[in-house]
């Protein structure tokens, strides 16, 4: 996951101290959908572009000898907070990226780092880059074109010096937001909608703060030229991914819907499939090793690996991983041959949101199912199932129950798991992971030294209920409250706001 922020407006002149706050203050927020590195992009009106990059996260670079002594505000600014995914940590592979007269910011993750584009480098480190280097063989006029190749998660920004101008684009697997001011010649743009919703506010009143804030539509190219607040709207089409051809029928699927018209299965099919036929099978529930890397089933005292295309893809389609902590809503079950349930349902990632994601847990027993099925359990990612298993617009994430009782898993799942055959596998060290300030995860006995204490702006006392919309500081040992942040009032992460004439 990484963050962009940034805004479009008619001239360089215009309101160059709220572009300062604006800008300042949502890479510094950003900062909470990455931390390792910050890019900036500022476009002046003879269509100059200039770029900025910094190891520093976005909290620190706005306060840094660089940025005071270069920055400038423009008529357009695009700003970019970087959480690796592909690639290295460093200064080259930070975002932005040029490739002729493109310089893009992406925030998403490419299936097979970008393979599907028709000018795929391998040489290219950062999956991002691909984007970048593909619109700038192609015209301005074929950018959808461009973008209906690529096969991942993207929300993009990019400036085409070809046609002077700035556009934003995005599929369903990332959000981009927007609001406008009331005279409508100054746009805010932000991935996250409630940190936009924030930094509006800090406006308290003033011309430029905008009066709603609108999820950009998927699948649109929202062109803006200098001068012109009204965009040209290019539609484009979803990826397509087509099945290896086959003596049999041709099938083919969308990324987010499927055939199940015959063609030569996928690895990834047929790992699930595997998966889908041994699991129902095990009467026990599943261990995961100590780093993760490894999930295993019990079947009958067997122990077999989740398929490896299963594993790879659960990482490098949803950015998942299996020691991830994530909420499950139980919607339907299916009573099994084993006489335990498979439950259907959808489970929400802290990085995604209120964003729901379909979600298969087999081998439930009976009496968890029937005492909880009206509560949110605990569970964690193991794999995923490809679609056509059960004719489901989207693929469904295999999940593995930790606990029935989202809110009071705490004390329980400790306290079941303190001297079990877990432990001996390392996948409980009698300290488990819980969700932890800053969206970060860390163990029980550290969040608890965290609660004991109080926010370091306010003194006022943390509280369990939402510990992952607090900021760690500090190096770890101090903590700002929600309300802090949320009011961005924190000195220790923002500088005053300058004075709005």
């Amino acid at each position: 996951m990484c963050g962009i922020v940034g805004y479009i407006s008619q001239n360089d002149n215009l309101y160059k101290a709220p572009k300062d706050h604006f800008m300042r203050y949502a890479l510094a927020l950003d900062t909470l959908r990455g931390d390792d590195s910050t890019g900036l992009v500022t476009l002046s009106n003879k269509f100059t572009v200039k770029t900025m990059k910094s190891m520093l996260p976005g909290d620190a670079y706005v306060h840094s000898a660089d940025y005071l002594k270069n920055f400038k505000t423009g008529w357009a600014q695009i700003g970019h907070n970087r959480a690796a995914t592909a690639g290295k940590v460093n200064i080259e592979n930070a975002h932005p990226f040029t490739f002729g007269d493109i310089t893009l910011v992406h925030n998403g993750t490419l299936y097979q780092d970008g393979k599907s584009l028709p000018t795929y480098d391998a040489s290219l480190p950062v999956d991002s880059m691909q984007i970048a280097l593909a619109l700038s063989k192609f015209p301005p006029n074929k950018a959808g074109e461009v973008l209906s190749k690529i096969d991942g998660a993207f929300a993009l920004v990019w400036s085409d010096r070809r046609d002077g101008s700035i556009n934003m684009a995005r599929n369903s697997e990332r959000p981009l937001h927007f609001t406008f001011n009331s005279n409508k010649n100054v746009m805010w743009y932000m991935s996250d909608g409630h940190h936009l919703h924030a930094i509006n506010k800090s406006f308290r009143g003033h011309e430029c703060r905008g009066q709603n804030i609108y999820e950009m539509d998927r699948l649109r190219i929202l062109k803006f030229r200098k001068g012109d607040m009204k965009p040209e709207v290019i539609k484009f089409d979803p990826f397509v991914r087509t099945l290896a051809k086959s003596t049999a029928t041709k099938g083919t699927h969308t990324a987010g819907k499927a055939t199940s018209s015959g063609g030569q299965t996928s690895a990834l099919q047929r790992a699930s499939e595997r998966w889908e036929k041994s699991i129902v099978k095990s009467g026990d529930t599943d261990t995961i090793s100590g780093s993760g890397s490894i999930v295993k089933v019990d079947l009958q005292g067997k122990f077999r690996k989740v398929p490896l295309p299963m594993q790879k893809a659960l990482r490098s389609e949803l950015c998942l991983s299996p020691d991830d902590l994530l909420r499950f809503t139980p919607d339907e079950a299916v009573l099994m041959p084993n006489d335990k349930y498979t439950v259907y349902g959808t489970m929400y990632h802290r990085d995604w949101g209120d964003t729901p994601w379909e979600m298969t847990l087999y081998n439930v027993p009976k009496v968890q199912y029937n005492a909880y099925r009206r509560h949110d359990w605990l569970v964690r990612p193991v794999g995923i199932c490809h679609p056509h298993l059960f004719d489901k617009v989207n693929p469904a994430v295999l999940g593995k129950l930790i606990h029935c009782d989202w809110k009071g898993y705490y004390e329980k799942y400790l306290k079941d798991n303190d001297s079990s055959d877990d432990d001996k596998e390392g996948d409980s060290t009698g300290d488990i992971l819980v969700p932890g300030p800053g969206g970060s995860y860390v163990t029980q006995s550290e969040l608890a030294a965290y609660l004991a204490g109080s926010c370091i702006n306010c003194g006022g006392a943390l509280t369990n209920e939402e510990p992952s919309e607090c900021v760690i500081v500090n190096d770890g040992k101090d903590v700002i409250c929600e309300d802090c942040v949320t009011e961005l009032t924190v000195s220790a992460l923002h500088s005053a706001p300058p004075t709005i004439n």
